[in-house]
């Protein structure tokens, strides 16, 4: 018997099938598959590391995005191309047994003595100034997270709500800032215009330090990328750790050391359950606490009805309080901190979609944990939380922001506002020329290949002119036609003309433009990979140039998929040698070495080994 295989149970719960078990704190699901032989599926869905619950005879339902899959195979039914990992069950002596690959789950090494501060204050000051931007003040050292202070974001559609306390000019001094990833209210470039450029801004490592050079660009002198799993020191009581978030879409989390503080900072990042296996006890989880900010599904989707949208926004809600508990569950911290929610749609022809979107309370996430041990720390931006003194100070008159009314009185007073609507777009110079020449950028590059064959039609208007377009994909080749008016396609997206030409002007996320986007699709079918290539184009890949280059980087930034593909069972197995088991699985479609590596910590020395090999391999056999 081999060191992978690890007891699950006896056999008598073979009689009550499929039946939900816990592995070295991971969710699993034992069934029988469609041969009638015993199987282990793991209970995590590869969209973002919720928990697949086996409730029907027919399908499997994850609740937190509504993904299904088929009990007897494991794959995925909607989406389709995805499925639960599985594990082979083996029955000896009345016992079973589950054949399970673990990557090394030692606790992270840190830089820092644990339990060995002197200072007489073990919590930290924290204070929520804006949507996801923290400051946290300890023994003199002020760290910002994700400044987001002044302006609007995402194309001009976000805002503040409640709106700002703070300023950057009454902000105290800071010391280093923490931005977790691209999303402009997180990465805000105004407001970090206003900061010292002289402050260290910390960020993650990944993508080619592309988030470095985007600071940089702004100005900063100091700025420092930060491998995954590697602990950095701020102070000689202050240490930082960067995490990828292990989901389809790219996030990160943050783990933070204050002396004997510790705090897992996820944002708007999925479970990475490999965290658990890292990090010994966490005092303070924060997280997004509403994912109806985060999309605009169902709202801006003409192909469903209210009701169904009604019913979609009821189910999200109920999964984003499913998420959250899990969330706490899996990691037991003493304090919760609810974040990344606080935002409201600007412009007035977004209203109506801000009157759709009914996202779940802080009054909500308190009830949810309201028997729980955990502490919910229901701030709302401009309020702080000191333990050491048992104290929270809040904002005047808070409750009036709890009232959908004022809400939409408010935005309706700041509409006209002249220093909110400087942030507007207003450049509508857009031609089919410079339409064509971006997407025919990404002909054949290797994410484009596993979008398939799918046609969708943009509409990009405004008040002087129109353009329409109908982009191809087809298995790698992308074929761009000009239309006298939209054609009904698989897709369809309508965007205003300054949005879209800030988006390809500036090398942005299509993520950016979605609130100001009305979407169609039929059939209602989701492709992995077209969204996973609108969330991050800059990641495709020309899969001709990197055999033969000598930058580790641009293999890194290969498909897994497209490594398997080309070295077949002989990259397979360098992978698993490297903690890797990626066969099938529905992440290797658009994710890459890098972020295999990053996600499972693997240190940057082994990761330039094992590019090492699978290049060498690739180069051998061909």
């Amino acid at each position: 018997m081999t060191s992978d295989l690890i007891h699950i149970g006896g056999n008598s719960i073979l009689s009550d099938l499929p039946q939900k078990i816990t592995i070295k704190n991971r969710p699993y699901i034992l069934t029988k598959n469609q041969n009638g032989n015993l199987i282990l599926y793991s209970a995590i869905c590869p969209h973002a590391q919720g928990i697949v619950e086996p409730t029907g005879k027919k399908q499997w339902r994850c609740p937190y995005h509504g993904w299904t899959f088929d009990p007897e195979t494991g794959n995925s039914i909607v989406p389709p191309n995805s499925h639960l990992s599985s594990y082979d069950v083996i029955e000896k002596n009345d016992k079973l047994f589950a054949d399970l690959k673990f990557v090394n789950n030692n606790i992270i090494s840190t830089n820092l003595p644990y339990h060995k501060n002197n200072l007489k204050s073990k919590f930290p000051k924290i204070t929520l100034i804006t949507q996801a931007c923290l400051l946290v003040e300890w023994d003199g050292f002020n760290l910002l997270m994700d400044p987001w202070i002044e302006g609007l974001a995402l194309c001009g559609s976000w805002t503040h709500f409640p709106p700002s306390q703070f300023t950057v000019q009454n902000l105290p001094k800071i010391d280093a800032i923490w931005i977790s990833h691209e999303h402009s209210d997180h990465l805000h470039p105004y407001t970090l215009s206003l900061l010292d450029k002289n402050i260290p801004v910390y960020v993650p490592d990944f993508d080619n330090e592309r988030l470095g050079k985007i600071v940089k660009k702004i100005g900063f002198k100091n700025v420092i990328s930060m491998p995954p799993f590697q602990s950095f020191n701020l102070t000689k009581s202050i240490e930082l750790i960067s995490f990828k978030a292990s989901m389809n879409f790219s996030d990160n989390i943050l783990y933070l050391r204050t002396g004997e503080f510790t705090m897992l900072n996820f944002n708007d990042s999925g479970i990475n359950w490999n965290i658990k296996d890292k990090v010994d006890h966490v005092d303070l989880v924060c997280a997004q606490f509403s994912r109806l900010p985060a999309t605009t599904y169902p709202s801006n989707w003409t192909h469903l009805n209210e009701e169904t949208k009604k019913q979609i926004i009821k189910e999200k809600n109920l999964a984003s309080l499913k998420q959250l508990k899990l969330l706490v569950d899996v990691f037991k911290p003493d304090f919760f901190l609810p974040m990344a929610s606080f935002v409201a749609l600007f412009p007035p022809e977004l209203l109506p979609f801000q009157k759709i979107k009914k996202g779940i309370s802080l009054n909500d996430v308190k009830e949810q944990f309201k028997s729980s041990d955990v502490k919910v720390l229901d701030l709302i931006p401009g309020e702080s939380w000191d333990e050491n003194k048992n104290f929270i100070s809040r904002v005047d008159s808070r409750e009036k922001f709890f009232d959908d009314d004022y809400l939409l009185s408010y935005l309706k007073k700041i509409n006209n506002d002249e220093t909110m609507t400087q942030f507007l777009l207003t450049n509508d110079n857009l031609t089919h020329n410079q339409l064509k020449k971006y997407f025919l950028n990404f002909k054949n590059f290797d994410i484009v290949r596993f979008i398939g064959n799918m046609d969708f039609c943009l509409t990009t208007f405004s008040e002087k002119n129109s353009l329409y377009s109908l982009i191809s994909f087809r298995d790698g080749d992308i074929i761009y036609q000009e239309l006298s008016k939209p054609e009904k396609c698989e897709l369809s997206m309508s965007i205003p003309m300054p949005v879209v030409a800030e988006i390809i002007n500036n090398d942005l996320s299509w993520d950016e433009a979605f609130y100001w986007t009305t979407f169609h699709r039929d059939p209602d079918e989701y492709n992995l990979a077209f969204w996973k290539f609108m969330h991050a184009p800059w990641r495709s890949f020309n899969n001709a140039e990197w055999i033969q280059s000598n930058d580790p980087n641009m293999l890194g930034n290969v498909s897994i998929a497209t490594l398997v593909e080309q070295g077949g069972k002989s990259v397979s197995d360098i992978l698993e040698k490297y903690g890797l088991f990626c066969i099938g699985c529905s992440k290797s479609i658009g994710e890459n070495l890098n972020d295999g590596c990053a996600i499972h910590g693997i240190p940057n020395n082994k990761r330039l080994k094992l590019i090492d090999e699978i290049k060498s391999k690739i180069k051998s056999l061909q």
